[in-house]
C-alpha cells in the first residue's frame, strides 16, 4: 500500500476561505491547492528560498487541504452521480428508506479515510448513524454531537476615510470556521527530493504565523503544522482516476484520451485578488480568471498532471489602471489524482 505525505494544519485562530466573491457571508470549508501553494510561493520568496517561482511551483504537487480530526482524515466525494447509470447507487444508507437516501447522500462532501477506500472500489452500504451533515465516518457512532468545525458570523463596520451622506458607513458580515479541538485541516504533498518537502515545512512555519484567508492582519487564519506519514489501500488496475486538487489539464491531456464516456466534473471558477510581496498596493487588484476540475472529478486513467497558468491582467486594462506589473501572476492547476474502480 502507498504512503503519502501529509501536512495537518491546526488552526489557533478562526478561519475565513473566501469564495471568490465580494461578500464575506459565507466562508469555503475547503482551501484550494491553488490558493495554497500560490501562498506558500510567497512565503518561499520572503524566506529567499528561491526567486523563481514556477520553478519552485514545479517541484512538488499538493491536494487541496480537507478536514482532519484526530487520525481519521476526510477526502472528497468522487462525483459518482454522472459518471454511469448504475453510479447513482454507488452510495447507500442500508437502513434508510430509498425515498430519503438521495438527499442525505447528496449533502455529503467528505468522506472519512476507511470508507474513501472502499468506495474507490465498488459500491458501499453504510449505516444513517455513520453520516452527519456533510461528513461520512465510523467515528460518528456514539459521539453524535461531534462538530469538526464549526462556522459563526461575525458583524463589522466598513467606516470610509470621509463620512458623509454619500459615503456612510455601512455593516457587512464575515463568516469565519471554528475547528474543534483536534481538528483542522491536511493536505497531501509528493516531490521527487525530500530537501523540496523540507523547503515547504519551512514556507509553511511562515504561513502558519502570518494567517491564511481573510482578516490575517488581525490575528485570523494562524495555524501550528506538524508533518506526518499516512499508508492507502489504493485499488490497482484501476480504468479511472479521481482529481485531490484543482485540475487545470493542458489540451494534449485530454485528447490523447479517447474513452472520454465515463467521465463526471463540476467545474470551478478561479481567479480572485492579487496578493504580491514586491508592492502591497496590488493586492487591489484582480488576477484574470480561469475555469478548473473542481476535486473529485473523474477522469479515465492517463499521463493526467495539469499544469501552471498564468492569470497577470492584460497589459490594456493595466496601463487604464496606471499600474506597472513586471512579474507573472501563477495559478497552479497541477493535480494528484488516486486511481478508481468504476
Amino acid at each position: 500500500m502507498p504512503q503519502f505525505t501529509t501536512f495537518k494544519l491546526s488552526f489557533t485562530a478562526p478561519l475565513h476561505l473566501a469564495k471568490g466573491k465580494i461578500d464575506y457571508d459565507i466562508a469555503d470549508n475547503v482551501l484550494h491547492s491553488d490558493t495554497l501553494k500560490s501562498a506558500l510561493a510567497v512565503c518561499a520568496l520572503q524566506l529567499g528560498i528561491t526567486d523563481k517561482v514556477e520553478s519552485f511551483l514545479e517541484n512538488f504537487q499538493i491536494s487541496s487541504a480537507f478536514p482532519f480530526y484526530g487520525e481519521e482524515y476526510f477526502f472528497p466525494k468522487p462525483n459518482f452521480l454522472e459518471a454511469e447509470q448504475e453510479s447513482n447507487n454507488r452510495l447507500q444508507i442500508n437502513d434508510l428508506e430509498a425515498s430519503k437516501q438521495r438527499k442525505k447522500v447528496k449533502k455529503i462532501q467528505f468522506i472519512g479515510k476507511s470508507h474513501f477506500e472502499k468506495l474507490l472500489v465498488k459500491k458501499q452500504t453504510f449505516p444513517e448513524n455513520h453520516f452527519q451533515g456533510s461528513f461520512l465516518s465510523e467515528i460518528f457512532v456514539g459521539n453524535e454531537k461531534l462538530k469538526i468545525f464549526q462556522s459563526e458570523t461575525q458583524e463589522r463596520v466598513q467606516i470610509p476615510h470621509i463620512v458623509d451622506a454619500e459615503n456612510p458607513t455601512r455593516p457587512y458580515y464575515v463568516d469565519r470556521l471554528y475547528f474543534a479541538e483536534g481538528a483542522g485541516l491536511y493536505f497531501i504533498i509528493q516531490a521527487k527530493e525530500e530537501t523540496t518537502i523540507k523547503k515547504v515545512e519551512s514556507c509553511l512555519k511562515l504561513l502558519g504565523d502570518n494567517g491564511l484567508g481573510t482578516d490575517r492582519n488581525v490575528g485570523n487564519g494562524q495555524f501550528e503544522s506538524e508533518r506526518k506519514e499516512i499508508t492507502l489501500n489504493l485499488p490497482e488496475n484501476a480504468s479511472h482516476c479521481t482529481n485531490i486538487s484543482l485540475y487545470c489539464p493542458h489540451k494534449e491531456e485530454l485528447m490523447k484520451n479517447n474513452d472520454l464516456n465515463v467521465v463526471s466534473y463540476n467545474l470551478m471558477k478561479r481567479g480572485g485578488w492579487m496578493a504580491s510581496p514586491a508592492d502591497e498596493n496590488h493586492i487591489s487588484l484582480r488576477k484574470r480568471s480561469i475555469y478548473m476540475f473542481q476535486e473529485g472529478s473523474i477522469f479515465p486513467k492517463g499521463d493526467l498532471k495539469g499544469k501552471i497558468v498564468n492569470l497577470k491582467p492584460e497589459n490594456k486594462k493595466l496601463e487604464e489602471m496606471k499600474v506597472n506589473i513586471t512579474h507573472p501572476i501563477f495559478r497552479d492547476g497541477q493535480a494528484l489524482f488516486f486511481p478508481i474502480l468504476i
